[in-house]
């Protein structure tokens, strides 16, 4: 509802906040459209989002409506200064953003909708530092939103924050586990969620199961094929399912692909160690 618009700023360009475009040729910035981000200066934008937003409440019926607002990318530090108008600032974009998600979350309210949104925004460790400091708005956001905090590997703290602000609700996604790489680098040489534990916090979401379910030291991890009940003699099947299993004390045995929601070391899992 504010970036990642390009599905509404393609097809209505009047909503498209101002951006920049570079010429090749010349290396030159010039003004553009930036269909990815809602100008929410401009009523037009609210009046087609609203018709959005309104077919959705009508189809759904929800208790909860999530609006979004991650990752957005203004571009306004790259347009020329002498082509910025008197709405092309950097320094405003924090109140514009807060009063933006009140408008919203005033709108829902009244139809009896809780709101949620994201919250990478409104941390200066993930996408709300420079060059809009858009984590200033953060005092601002009404504190019965559902707040969903997926920079836990980038701003580890940022849960805490939140619950010391005072929101109701706050939920913790994991960003680490996007891909299986980047969760080895976190896990093994950054330290991860390990932060949060060091600092004397309570553990929450997919890093507490972790915790509980952490491999007992000194034991060992190695893939292992799984036979099904008809292939049982059959040690040559191609498609039998791989599982992982500790090799000291407990049997249990869990897919790979859980293994990212339980916390398993996967260094370890695949290095042999």
């Amino acid at each position: 509802s504010l970036g990642h618009a390009n599905w509404l700023g393609l097809f209505y360009p009047e909503v498209a906040e101002r951006g920049a475009k570079q010429d090749p040729a010349s290396q030159q910035w010039s003004l553009a459209p930036d269909p990815h981000t809602l100008n929410t200066r401009e009523p037009v934008a609210w009046e087609r989002l609203r018709g959005a937003y309104e077919e959705v409440l009508a189809w759904f019926k929800p208790r909860l409506f999530h609006i979004g607002h991650d990752e957005v990318r203004w571009q306004t530090h790259l347009i020329p200064p002498e082509l910025r108008g008197a709405n092309d600032t950097i320094d405003g974009r924090a109140e514009q953003f807060a009063a933006w998600v009140g408008h919203l979350h005033g709108y829902l309210a009244e139809r009896g909708v809780g709101m949620m949104m994201w919250t990478d925004m409104l941390t200066a460790g993930h996408n709300g530092g420079p060059p809009y400091q858009i984590a200033r708005a953060l005092p601002a956001i009404p504190r019965d939103t559902w707040m969903v905090n997926w920079s836990s590997s980038l701003a580890p703290l940022h849960t805490y924050e939140l619950r010391s602000l005072g929101f109701e609700h706050v939920l913790e996604g994991n960003s680490e586990g996007l891909n299986l790489s980047g969760y080895w680098l976190h896990r093994n040489l950054f330290g991860g969620a390990e932060r949060l534990r060091g600092a004397g916090l309570r553990l929450r979401g997919a890093a507490a199961l972790g915790e509980r379910r952490r491999r007992p030291r000194g034991t060992r991890m190695r893939l292992r094929r799984k036979p099904s009940r008809r292939t049982r003699r059959s040690r040559s099947t191609p498609d039998r399912a791989r599982s992982l299993r500790f090799e000291k004390g407990s049997e249990r045995r869990v897919s790979a692909a859980s293994v990212v929601d339980r916390g398993l070391n996967l260094g370890e899992a695949f290095s042999g160690r």
